[in-house]
């Protein structure tokens, strides 16, 4: 009984490991009446672009890509300063010459003071000023944080609402 089952189990492979084979060269003849490789991956434009034979969606520019990194900046500055600080790093490091660098270097500033990270936010203060002197974003940092320095608790204004607390 045991051979007979063994017999019907190759002979079943057998039959599999065929139907398989016949398939494939199926393929292969159809592949090579078509000119076309089944094995290989679509290519880019074969992928992504319509059937209209127009292309696909442009990738935005340098200037589109950091125009929109700053109106979101402009966004979440007063509202989530972590990530404001979070996105004006990113933006520094992928814009570090652009002329928007000075205002990610003040938002970052205006960052660190809304998270009470004051030594950093007079650090980044000193740098944008050096590197940027003259705009009215170092002018600001510098006024606000290098002349009248928010270090210290008993400095006048500092965590009061107005001057008269």
């Amino acid at each position: 009984m045991a051979s007979r089952t063994t017999v019907t189990r190759v002979s079943w492979l057998a039959a599999m490991g065929a139907a398989l084979l016949l398939i494939a060269l199926a393929f292969a003849q159809r592949s090579a009446s078509t000119g076309k490789s089944t094995h290989q991956a679509p290519t880019r434009k074969e992928s992504f672009a319509p059937e209209l034979g127009h292309p696909g969606p442009a990738e935005p520019t340098r200037a589109e890509l950091e125009q929109s990194i700053m109106a979101r900046l402009r966004r979440l500055r007063d509202e989530d300063p972590a990530s404001a600080l979070s996105l004006a790093l990113q933006g520094n490091l992928r814009f570090p010459t652009s002329p928007d660098a000075p205002e990610r270097g003040w938002i970052i500033c205006r960052s660190l003071v809304a998270l009470e990270r004051f030594p950093e936010a007079v650090a980044e203060a000193r740098v944008v000023a050096e590197q940027y002197p003259g705009t009215p974003w170092a002018e600001d940092v510098e006024k606000h944080l290098l002349v009248n320095p928010m270090s210290d608790p008993a400095e006048r204004g500092y965590g009061h609402r107005s001057e008269l607390e």
